[in-house]
């Protein structure tokens, strides 16, 4: 069980947000799969991106066919203590990054 958010902009899809219950990869790379032949049933399309701040999604995305564009580092301020050492999820949909769309730029994932 799990889910995944597709958002468009002009030519490029993004799954701004997947999340699986189990911690079985191959589950996760079933997700990004699932969510990139939903894309592909659109014919304006032409570019898919993603993000993951968590060791299986970048697995899973790996599986995939994804490979990595860019990676920066992520800054947590505050009390970390609730994180317990696990793993912080951010996807597309938690910034700006789902929804904004830039023309000038092409880039090919």
């Amino acid at each position: 069980m799990g889910y995944f958010c597709l958002a468009y902009a002009r030519h490029v899809a993004r799954i701004a947000d997947l999340w699986v219950r189990t911690t079985d990869a191959g589950d996760w790379c079933a997700a990004v799969r699932m969510a990139c032949g939903t894309v592909a049933r659109s014919k304006d399309v032409h570019e898919i991106t993603a993000w993951s701040s968590t060791a299986i999604g970048k697995t899973a995305l790996t599986r995939a066919g994804f490979r990595l564009r860019d990676s920066l580092p992520l800054s947590v301020c505050g009390d970390t203590a609730p994180l317990r050492g696990r793993e912080l999820h951010v996807q597309m949909v938690d910034a700006d990054a789902s929804f904004v769309a830039a023309d000038q730029v092409c880039y090919l994932t």
